[in-house]
């Protein structure tokens, strides 16, 4: 019984001995952490301080500091070179070399206008004058008055019935200028020709002076003659009798 106690009590002082043990090394290690984690901090603390030394060092080498410079000195009186001499004698030269030149007549011969091609193969006027007066000749001639007496007499018409014929030869001619007025415009000369060609034969058959003389002569002309002024008075003196004409056969038409 009393082995049991003894045993009992040795066991309970060896629990509460290894608990003291327990409790200072748990003591002992967290002071050393603690240590350990002053002592890390404090060296990170210094690679910082030193890591921002060097940074500002290497700036401070990238970038020098500013020297004061000094101002500006005030320039030497320089001495005065030949120039400006030689340019006052250089100027008198030039205008002496225009006047020269403008007595002479060279800036006139310069100063002409180059010949164009219009004064190299210049229009001649006579032709063109020439042409303007036929025309102008043409528009003044009287071509006396239209007679239809071959239909009463010739082909024993009344005169009622000749004047009917007048009237068509009328519509005829007015439908034919249309025709004229559109060769005349795209320069068919040819097609010109051959529409007063037939005009005329019509106009003869019917009658004589007046239209039928026009139309002769303007035939006659577009046969060999190519001039536009003298075409288009003959156009318009062609006009001019047919609308005589209508306003003559009014009454019958």
């Amino acid at each position: 019984m009393f082995d049991l106690v003894l045993f009992g009590t040795i066991g309970l002082l060896l629990l509460i001995l290894i608990g003291f043990l327990v409790i200072v090394i748990r003591d002992h290690m967290k002071s050393k952490s603690f240590e350990l984690y002053v002592h890390q901090s404090q060296t990170e603390l210094k690679k910082e301080a030193n890591r921002s030394t060097e940074e500002k060092k290497r700036k401070e080498r990238k970038i020098p500091p500013r020297r004061k410079t000094a101002p500006p000195s005030k320039p030497a009186n320089r001495v005065p070179t030949e120039e400006p001499a030689i340019a006052k004698e250089t100027v008198p030269a030039t205008e002496e070399k225009r006047v020269e030149k403008a007595k002479s007549g060279e800036e006139s011969a310069v100063s002409e206008e180059k010949p164009t091609l219009y004064r190299l193969h210049p229009e001649p006027k006579e032709e063109v004058s020439a042409a303007q007066k036929e025309a102008e000749a043409i528009l003044q001639k009287d071509y006396g008055v239209f007679s239809h007496q071959r239909l009463v007499e010739g082909m024993g018409l009344s005169p009622e019935e000749a004047d009917e014929f007048v009237v068509e030869l009328i519509h005829q001619l007015e439908n034919a200028i249309n025709d004229l007025d559109h060769a005349i415009e795209e320069r068919n000369f040819t097609e010109v020709e051959h529409i007063t060609h037939g005009l005329k034969g019509a106009a003869l058959n019917i009658g004589e002076g007046g239209v039928a003389q026009l139309l002769t002569e303007y035939n006659t002309y577009m046969k060999e003659g190519t001039e536009l002024p003298v075409i288009e008075a003959y156009q318009t003196h062609l006009k001019r009798t047919v609308s005589d004409l209508k306003v003559e056969y009014s009454q019958v038409a």
